[in-house]
């Protein structure tokens, strides 16, 4: 299955913004995120539904939905659960 395409992630650009600020974290392509040189978490879409892959610990967690438009209430729920998994994964 292939990535978001840059401009399917325009609207969640205060989301990149935060997982950027992540200690050890660097974004390689738009969506792409790599925690030291381990990829971290990077982004799909199917059929307008969009969500989120991201490494928990030492494996990777369950998808992470981010709809297109999100509402402030989704964002944040979002980014508590990036957290949490950077967290763990950070730890290992």
């Amino acid at each position: 299955m292939s990535h978001c395409k840059p401009e399917q992630l325009s609207d969640v650009e205060i989301v990149l913004d935060e997982i950027k600020k992540f200690d050890l974290i660097k974004e390689k392509k738009k969506g792409v995120f790599y925690l030291k040189s381990k990829a971290f978490l990077h982004f799909h879409v199917k059929e307008n539904k969009r969500w989120a892959d991201a490494r928990c610990g030492k494996s990777w967690g369950e998808p992470i939905i981010l709809p297109f438009n999100p509402s402030e209430v989704s964002i944040k729920k979002f980014l508590k659960t990036v957290k949490q998994y950077y967290l763990k994964t950070s730890a290992t």
